[in-house]
Formats: C-alpha cells, structure tokens, sequence
C-alpha cells in the first residue's frame, strides 16, 4: 500500500511535466505542418534584398534581450520587441529561413540565461509555431499585391498580431496545464498587452521595411537609429530607476515614522523589504554573542514571527563584516554552503549600523518572479541604503523600550511590597474598591485579613533574614492558594491580605480562606531549617457585613482577632446568631435573597372538619441564610416592612404560591392557597391589579386564593368604609380572612361591614381548650358569632386528638395544626397527600380521612402502630408577630 501511495505521488509530480512536453511536441509538429502544407511553396515578395537567416536568427534573439516598459491604467506592461523582426523576415526573406531563425535566436536566448531545457523546448516550439502562423496569415492577404501598398502593410500587422495571439495563448496553455487552473481574471490587461505589441512591433517593423526596402544602407541606418532609441530610452531607464530608487527610500524613511516597538518596527522593515526586492522571505536578525532572535517575515503571511535561531547567511555577513550577495548558482564554497545550510535559493545580507554589541542583520532571500532571476549588485546597493533609517528606527525603540521598563518597574515598586511582589497596602485599597464597585449582584466579595502566629518568636530565634525568607515562602502559598480568583497583599509586617472579587458564594470564599490554612500549616523549610507557620484569617463577605471597604476591612479584623483568640484557623465574622445581624447588614441581605429568589414557601394543609377532606394549605415564607442561619419571619417582616422591601416580598410570595397551586391543580389536587398579607400592603391598589394578572397567568380562578390580614390590620386605624383592597378584592373574588381573631382591637359594629369571608381563632385559645373553660368558651362563642355573620371559621394550632373532636363538636368548619402535619416543602407535601389520601373519582378534593358518616373519625384521631398519625418534621417554634407569615 506504501508503494502505491509513492508510486501515486511520483507521478503526480512527473504527469504535469509530460504534458507539457507533449504540448510543446506539438507546437514544434504544428509549425512543421504549417510550412510543409502552407507554406513551402510559398512565393517570396519580389523584394530588392534577401536578409540571410542568421542575420534574422541574430535580430531575433537581440529583440528576446531588448524590451520597452510601458504604464498604463496603473499597470506595467513589459513589450517583448522580438516580433519588431517578424515584419521585415516576412517581406525580405522566406518562410523556411524565418521558421529557423525564429527558433534559432529562441534557442541564443536561452543558452545564455541558462533555462532549464523544457522551458527552452517550449519557447523555441512556441515561437517557431508563432511565426509560421504569422507567416501564413501575412502571405495569404498579400497575395500578389506590392509590398508597398497599404494592403502589404495591413498585411504585415495582421502577420504580426496573429504571431502575438498564438504566442499568449500559448502561454495561457502552458500555465493551465502546469497548475491544472485556467486563469481568466486578467483577460482584459492580457488583451491590452497583446494591442501594445502588436503596435508598438507594426511601427518599428513597417519602419524597417521601408528603410532596408532603399538597400543594406537603410537597414545600417535603422541600425543606427534603433541603437540611439536604445541609448536614449536606457539612459531615461536608468533616470526613472534613480526616481524610483529615491521614491523608495523616502517610502521606506516614512514607513519607519512613528514605530516605538522592536517589533513594530521589525514588521514594517520586513514588509517594505519583499515589497522592494520581490522576495518570498525576509529576515532581522539580532546576535549578541550569547542569544540570536529572528524576526521573520514571509510574503504569504500577515504576520511577523519571532524565532530564537541563527542563521548561517547572517554569521557569514558578521564574520566577514561587509555585505553577503549569494545568487542562484554561487560558485564561493562558503556562499553555497550557507545557502544550503538555510535553504534558500539565494540570498542577500547586509550589516546595519550600531555601536551597540548586539549585531543587526537584514536578509532577503528566494527572488521571486522568473528561475533566472536572482539579486544582483542594484538590489545589494539599495540594501545598504536601507541599513542606516533602519538602524535608528530600531535603537529608537529600543530607547523607548528601556524607558517604558524603568517607568513600569517604578510604578510595580510603588504599589508592591519589596520583600514578596505582593500589593502593598495602597494598591489592595484599589482592587477592593474595585470590586465593590464591580460587584454583580449574583456574585460576593470576600476580604480575606490574615496574620502569621508565631511570627515574632520565628524572628528572634532563627535572625531578621529567616524572617524574609519566611515571609516570602508565605507569600508564595498564598498566591498559589488563590491562583486568579483574587489579589494578595501585604499590610505590613506579617500581616496579609486577600479580595475575592467575583466569588461565586460565601462558601467559595470559606472555602479558599480554608485552603489558605491548610496550605500554611505544611512545614517550609527556612534558613536551613523546618520551620512550621500558624495563621488566623478573619473573613468578611459584601454585602453581608458591608458594602464599603473601610466596614469590610474593620470586619475581617475583628474575624481576625476572634481566630487568632481561638488559637488560629479561619473565623469568618458571620458566624454569629442570627440576633445578633445588624440591620443595615440585614437590610441588604434580605434585598439579595428577595432579588436572587434565596427566600423558600413551606406549605401546612387544612382539613374540612365535615368531610375529612384537604380543602386548602397556606403559604409560610421560609429564609435560611447561608451564613446567618435560619432568620425568622419576626426578624425580617419588620426590617422588610420599614424598609421598602414588603411590596416586592408579598409579590414574590403571593407569584410563587399560585405557581404551586398551579401545578398541584393539575395533578388533581385542587386546593385553596391562602396567603398573609402585612399591614402596609391593605392600602396598595396596585397589588390588587398585580393579583389578577398573576392569577390569569397561572390559569387559577380567583377563588382558588385567599389572603390573610390581621385583625389590627383592618380594624385598628381604618374605618370599613376607607378605600383599601378588602372591597375590591372582595368583589374579584379572592377570599379574605380576618386571621388571629381575638387578640385585636375588636369592633362587633364595624366587624359586621367588612368584606371578609373567614375567621380564623388564634392558636392560643385552641392551645388549652381541652383544660380551660374559659378558652373553650371564648372559642365556641366565636365559632357561634363566625357562623351567624356567614362566615366559615378556621382553627389552627391543633396538636392534639382531644382538640380536634372539641372543635369539630363546636361544630367549627377547618382545622389546622400539627395534629395534621407540619409545615412542608412542596415536594414533601405532594408526596405527604399521595401518602395520606384517596382520590374519589367525582372530586379532585384530596382525603385524609374516612367518608363522612355518623361514625367519622379522621384517622389521626385514633393512633394505630399500622397508621402515622403526622410526618416527622420539626416543630415551627418561631412566635408570630406579623401577619405576612408564621
């Protein structure tokens, strides 16, 4: 299979080659055919001379070598003046002679600069199949008309534009079947090319035809003339190549303006140098005897590369200090043999002025354009001329490089600490401004301060310079602690500092301080001893304990020393009871749990006391903080109240308790949601619109909601008739239940107006109701009072069995309570009424209990080994003092 893969190989490389050796076969067939079918027994212009073939073969090859420069549309034309010849070997001599010295003086042009022989074929085939062509075109309209005439000379440009047509399509040919590509995109400048020829070859030809048609005299003067035209037109060459010599330094001088980088200004030298010398590679080299750097440059790259290498051509330019020029085919030993030890074809290397050690070296190499083209003399004179604005371009930046090290160097000292490159205190004050400005509102920052125990007998007992070493073995943990999800610092001494600017939580901020004490702990060996470092980190986290750093700062001091008082270890200044929060710090804490939904509904079913069924649960705001703890709804209800923050908190809860009433819906349980509403929402109209769209998009009727106020609330400060939300919710349809009646301000007289449709007895006369005779009156008497007003009422705080046959005797409507169960997460509950009901097919309604019938009892009622009278959840201990939640 390798064998097939390289014989495949080897001839993709040789077919391209093979047919362009049969296309040049046959060019050299077709210019046979034409002369042995068309043209051999052509009849000669009876013309007054006869141009001998090897004066023809001479002109021939002089015109391959002589060549006219002309501009136009912004491109360069070269005119080959090879078929200026064509006009007068037409009319002076025959087709066979012409044939000949056509290939003949291709073959001259060759031979001399060197072309490899299936370039030489193809030429001299082409050029022979041209001239036939043109040969055959121009006897064919002359017919046996006079040379003279105007026919004979339309003659001679049509000759002469068939020979330029064959010779460019040709070309054309040869190019396609090398690189299997049919190059269209250049027709027009080709045609245009091909029209310049022809006219400039028609007018020195016709020229020529007319003078030699006086005798040999003529064509010495045509001689003459064409030789002075040449002379005037070099001399004007060389004018322009001066012009375009000078307009390329200038050029190259602007090119340089500007640059303050080594590198920028490598890249422009490198670009204006394969622009100038037409060169594939490009090449600055810098060697100072130790280190050699190369900036490189390749002409189909963007981009400069920089490479740690040195390069033959350039050490055999400094050895010799002068310029290297090694051309294709160099015959010094020591040329040939560095252009091979760098792989080029040829190359150009030029020393650049300095007075520094380092040695600059510009090269170029691989001329691009035709194999017999190299660089020459003028490229290596034009070289040096580059060398003087390149060497200022670089010791300029080189200067400015030196200046932009000492300034940066100057500002790295004044912001970081000499002894371990850590911040100094000036600067860790910015990068934690920094990130409190910064901070996301998902995100924490930490401030981490930390202090080496021990330090002081470490210095004492081992000398100040084991001291530093210790310092600075510290300062290394710590930054590989930290890596990037912070900046370390040092406060002085052996105290340090962290920010955590993008913390993704508290915990990752505990958690890095942690890694920073364990890495701590690992012994170092210092000043030629193990030495083992204790350290006491306080924490402090914004926006929890601040949101300023001076508060931040004083905060992980205070953590700090309350570490370094429990012998060491990690103290962050949150791990206090939750009493204890300040209330600013509470203030933002509760906005970020508001913001980032960090708040949690527990919900606790009621019971129909008629039928045993699930009628309904109501929502229990639940926060446990990550580092606070558990804060209680008496912690935050006031603080949310004062501050601002109940508006948004009663929308969040009141979204998501219709949410879960949604979903529970469709698994079939239908059930009431009640909600507790503070007493700074009963004004707000815009809850009441906020209701009902939340209530549309949950697809929940308005029935299915019922809000909780407190008897204060709606009696304390407000007449009925005030405008509030108990009406108008009244009249959507949301329920409403006047909740821990009895321990207000109660009014009868204004009782009876307001637009409630529940009452709901406190737990603390349900309580005691079994023992007391007072509660079981005051409670029946509400009862009694709630049923003639046409009002359901409820009971919560059932905790025992006694309670609940008293009050379902009392004839009260629901009941609420531990006896039930517990406040639950959604999910628990879910599973808690799959546990503990049945469905009935013709009600959605879930059941706890037996079919209601003389004999009911709720089956929690009777304790059974075989029957969980209420799921194993903790008691909700937390004492009410705000309607919102319990």
């Amino acid at each position: 299979m390798t064998e097939m893969v390289r014989e495949r190989g080897r001839w993709g490389r040789i077919r391209p080659q093979l047919l362009v050796w049969v296309y040049t076969a046959a060019l050299g067939a077709g210019a046979l055919l034409l002369w042995h079918l068309a043209l051999h027994g052509t009849v000669v212009a009876d013309a007054p001379l006869r141009i001998p073939w090897p004066i023809l073969a001479l002109g021939f090859a002089a015109g391959h070598f002589a060549g006219i420069r002309l501009e136009s549309r912004g491109h360069t034309h070269n005119i080959d003046l090879t078929d200026v010849v064509l006009a007068p070997a037409m009319v002076f001599a025959g087709p066979g002679p012409v044939i000949v010295a056509a290939v003949v003086g291709t073959l001259v042009r060759s031979l001399w600069v060197r072309r490899p022989v299936i370039r030489s074929a193809f030429n001299m085939g082409l050029h022979g199949f041209a001239v036939a062509a043109g040969l055959e075109v121009f006897s064919s309209l002359l017919g046996h008309h006079a040379v003279l005439s105007p026919l004979g000379g339309l003659s001679a440009v049509a000759g002469i534009f068939t020979a330029e047509v064959v010779t460019h399509v040709g070309i054309q040919g040869v190019i396609a079947l090398s690189t299997r590509k049919i190059a269209l995109e250049n027709l027009s400048q080709l045609g245009l090319s091909v029209l310049l020829e022809v006219g400039v070859s028609t007018a020195f030809g016709l020229a020529a035809v007319y003078m030699l048609w006086s005798g040999w005299g003529g064509g010495v003067l045509f001689v003459i003339l064409a030789a002075t035209a040449g002379i005037g037109y070099t001399a004007l060459g060389r004018l322009r190549s001066r012009h375009a010599y000078l307009d390329q330094l200038y050029r190259f001088e602007r090119a340089m303006t500007g640059l303050a980088e080594t590198k920028e200004v490598a890249g422009a030298v490198l670009h204006e140098a394969l622009e100038l010398f037409n060169a594939e590679i490009a090449q600055l080299l810098c060697s100072d005897g130790d280190t050699d750097v190369c900036y490189q440059l390749r002409s189909l790259d963007k981009t400069t590369e920089v490479l740690h290498e040195a390069s033959a051509i350039a050490d055999l330019a400094r050895r010799r200090q002068e310029p290297v020029l090694a051309s294709k085919g160099a015959t010094d030993p020591q040329l040939a043999e560095a252009l091979q030890a760098c792989g080029f074809r040829d190359a150009m290397a030029v020393l650049l002025p300095t007075e520094q050690r380092a040695q600059w070296v510009l090269l170029t190499a691989n001329r691009a354009g035709a194999s017999h083209l190299s660089f020459d003399h003028d490229d290596l004179v034009l070289a040096q001329a580059l060398t003087t604005p390149t060497a200022m371009a670089l010791q300029s930046a080189d200067l400015l490089e030196q200046l932009h090290t000492q300034v940066a160097l100057e500002q790295h000292q004044a912001s970081h600490d000499g002894l371990t490159g850590l911040a100094n205190r000036a600067l860790f004050a910015t990068a934690v401004d920094d990130a409190l400005a910064k901070r996301a509102v998902s995100t924490v920052v930490g401030v981490l301060i930390i202090d080496l125990d021990g330090f002081k007998r470490l210095n004492d007992s081992l000398g100040h310079e084991s001291g530093d070493l210790a310092l600075q073995a510290f300062s290394e943990r710590l930054l590989n602690a930290i890596g990037d999800a912070g900046t370390a610092g040092r406060l002085g001494g052996d105290e340090f500092a962290v920010v955590l600017p993008h913390a993704g939580s508290p915990q990752a901020v505990t958690a890095i301080a942690q890694k920073i004490d364990r890495d701590v702990r690992v012994p170092a060996r210092v000043g030629g001893a193990m030495v083992q470092l204790r350290a006491s980190i306080g924490v402090a986290i914004a926006p929890f304990h601040g949101e300023d750093r001076f508060t931040l700062l004083r905060q992980a001091d205070l953590a700090m020393y309350q570490a370094k008082q429990a012998g060491g270890g990690v103290q962050v200044q949150s791990d206090r009871h939750s009493e204890r929060i300040d209330r600013p710090s509470l203030i933002t804490a509760l906005r970020e749990a508001v913001t980032t939904s960090e708040l949690r509904l527990a919900y606790q079913p009621t019971v129909d006391f008629a039928t045993g069924n699930v009628e309904g649960v109501e929502a229990l705001t639940r926060w446990t903080h990550p580092l606070y703890g558990v804060i209680g709804p008496d912690q935050f209800i006031p603080v949310a109240e004062a501050s601002g923050l109940i508006g948004p908190l009663t929308r969040w809860l009141i979204d998501s308790a219709l949410s879960q009433a949604a979903t529970w819906r469709q698994s079939g349980f239908d059930l009431n949601m009640s909600v507790n509403l503070s007493p700074e929402q009963v004004d707000d109209l815009d809850l009441l619109t906020h209701i009902g769209q939340l209530l549309e998009r949950h697809g929940l009727p308005p029935s299915s909601l019922t809000l909780e106020i407190t008897e204060t609330a709606a009696l304390g400060k407000r007449r009925p008739e005030t405008s509030h939300l108990l009406g108008p919710l009244a009249n959507l349809g949301v329920g409403v239940s006047l909740d821990d009646f009895g321990v207000g301000t109660s009014s009868l007289v204004r009782l009876k107006s307001l637009p409630i449709d529940q009452l709901k007895i406190d737990k603390s006369f349900t309580a005691r109701l079994s023992v007391d005779p007072t509660d079981h009156a005051i409670v029946a008497s509400t009862i009694d009072l709630g049923h003639n007003l046409g009002l359901q009422v409820t009971a919560e705080g059932i905790e025992t069995a006694d309670t609940y046959h008293l009050l379902r005797a009392l004839g009260c409507d629901i009941a609420q309570g531990y006896l039930i169960s517990a406040p639950l997460e959604a999910a628990d509950l879910t599973r808690w009424l799959y546990d503990h009901t049945s469905a009935e097919t013709s009600q959605s309604r879930a059941r706890v209990g037996p079919q209601p019938g003389p004999a009911h009892q709720p089956h929690w009622a009777v304790p059974t080994p075989a029957v969980v009278l209420r799921p194993e959840a903790p008691r909700d201990t937390t004492t009410r003092h705000h309607s919102i939640d319990r």
